[in-house]
């Protein structure tokens, strides 16, 4: 599947981009979306492309709010060990699986609270949930965050910048050792039956992630895409 991440907050950007896209992820970690925002492109976005919300931190009500406005799924960044991985489950899923709150008056539960524990287990199998591996802590962690919560987790994700950058490398899926830890990272997921994204710089990255197995092929951000059409006019 192929997508990007979204730092604009136009909605008629997000509809057109998302026209051509599997999937969206409004970006809050790097972007200035508020949540009255956030909520407005998440009902932009084209009808059969995924919708996700990457948030800011990992954190009980930054998770809530943005789960209230009925994503279908959430990036969770700086993931860093077995306990980040287990807080984002517990904020992020109702009980017994998590600890998620509760108000049936929002948009999450069609603002009413009949059926409240069938809402809440079809929001709990529902969503997909993607962790973000940003360094050798987090690498390191993987296997044991799969093996005990690979069932709650949709999606890991290979944080590219941030990991080349605390390693001195350079971001390039042509960097060999890179491209190494991208193979043991996919065949870890895999094992548990998880999916695995990444980022692509051009179109040989495309190539390159596919051949490796990636699931979720991130191209730029919305505004680095419009930076490079620019270019080329």
């Amino acid at each position: 599947m192929k997508g990007t991440f979204g730092l604009n907050t136009c909605i008629d950007t997000t509809t057109c981009l998302t026209s051509s896209l599997d999937f969206y992820i409004i970006d809050r970690e790097h972007g200035r979306a508020s949540f009255t925002e956030v909520s407005s492109l998440l009902n932009s976005v084209s009808e059969g492309c995924i919708k996700f919300v990457r948030v800011s931190k990992c954190e009980r009500l930054e998770i809530q709010r943005t789960l209230e406005l009925r994503p279908d799924g959430i990036l969770v960044p700086q993931i860093s060990s077995l306990q980040d991985a287990k807080e984002v489950v517990s904020y992020s899923l109702f009980p017994p699986a998590g600890s998620r709150g509760l108000s049936p008056y929002t948009k999450a539960f069609n603002f009413h609270h009949d059926d409240l524990d069938k809402k809440k287990a079809d929001l709990n199998s529902g969503l997909k949930l993607g962790l973000l591996i940003e360094g050798q802590a987090g690498f390191d962690a993987l296997p044991a965050i799969l093996d005990e919560l690979g069932s709650h987790i949709e999606f890991v994700y290979f944080g590219l910048f941030d990991f080349a950058n605390s390693q001195g490398l350079e971001p390039s899926w042509k960097d060999s050792e890179l491209a190494l830890l991208l193979e043991d990272f996919v065949k870890l997921a895999r094992d548990s039956s998880v999916s695995v994204g990444t980022i692509a710089k051009d179109q040989d990255d495309i190539r390159t992630l596919e051949a490796l197995g990636v699931d979720y092929i991130v191209y730029l951000n919305d505004l680095g895409i419009i930076k490079e059409a620019v270019g080329r006019i």
